[in-house]
C-alpha cells in the first residue's frame, strides 16, 4: 500500500522551487490536542530541474526513508475502525500526550520539509488536512475484520459465489457452532 502525494513548492519571489538536489520530509502527524508524528519520509536528492516546482512523493513506496520511529504500521495510521488508541514516543508529540485516538471520523495532517544545497535549514509548507481517499486502506476490512475473519464459499478453483442465508439458514448454522 502506498499513498501518492503531489504538489507545488513556490518560493516567496514567485519562483518555483527547482534546484537540481533537493531533500523533502513529509510527515503525517495526528489531528488531536496531541498533534503527534505518525509517519515520516525522507526523501533525498531529489531532482526538481525543470519541474516548475512541481513535485510527487509516494509514500510507503520504499522510495523515501522512514524517520519517524512511531513503530505504527502503515495501516495503522491510515486505518479508523474500529476506534482504536495508538501510542507513540512521547518525543513524537507537541502537545504533551503520546496517546492517539482514532475514530471512524478522524483525520490526519501532512506537513511538507524542504530544502536544497544552500537552504540553512529546512522551510515548511503549509499544514494540509488529507481528505478521506486515503482512508481506503480500510476497505481491505469489513468492518475491521481481515477475509480471513469472515466465512465464505470457496473450492479449488477459488472463492464461489452463494446464495443469502434465510432467516432458517442462518438459526440452522447456528446450532451447529
Amino acid at each position: 500500500n502506498s499513498i501518492a502525494y503531489h504538489g507545488r513548492i513556490i518560493k516567496p519571489s514567485g519562483q518555483p522551487f527547482d534546484p537540481n538536489s533537493a531533500t523533502l520530509v513529509l510527515q503525517i502527524r495526528s489531528t488531536g490536542a496531541e498533534d503527534c508524528l505518525m509517519w515520516e519520509e525522507t526523501y533525498s536528492n531529489v531532482d526538481m530541474s525543470g519541474t516548475g516546482g512541481v513535485f510527487s512523493l509516494n509514500l510507503n513506496s520504499g522510495t523515501g526513508s522512514r524517520t519517524d520511529g512511531s513503530g505504527l504500521t502503515f495501516a495503522q495510521v491510515f486505518g479508523n475502525y474500529p476506534t482504536t488508541t495508538l501510542t507513540v514516543p512521547l518525543a513524537n508529540c507537541a502537545g504533551g500526550s503520546n496517546t492517539i485516538t482514532l475514530t471512524a471520523n478522524s483525520h490526519r495532517i501532512a506537513r511538507l520539509r524542504f530544502k536544497d544545497s544552500v537552504m540553512p535549514s529546512f522551510e515548511q509548507t503549509p499544514d494540509m488536512a488529507i481528505a478521506y481517499v486515503p482512508f481506503s486502506i480500510d476497505s481491505q476490512k469489513v468492518g475491521g475484520f481481515t477475509p480471513q475473519n469472515l466465512l465464505r464459499v470457496e473450492d479449488a478453483t477459488g472463492p464461489q459465489a452463494a446464495a443469502a442465508f434465510s432467516p432458517a439458514d442462518f438459526l440452522e448454522l447456528q446450532a451447529l457452532i
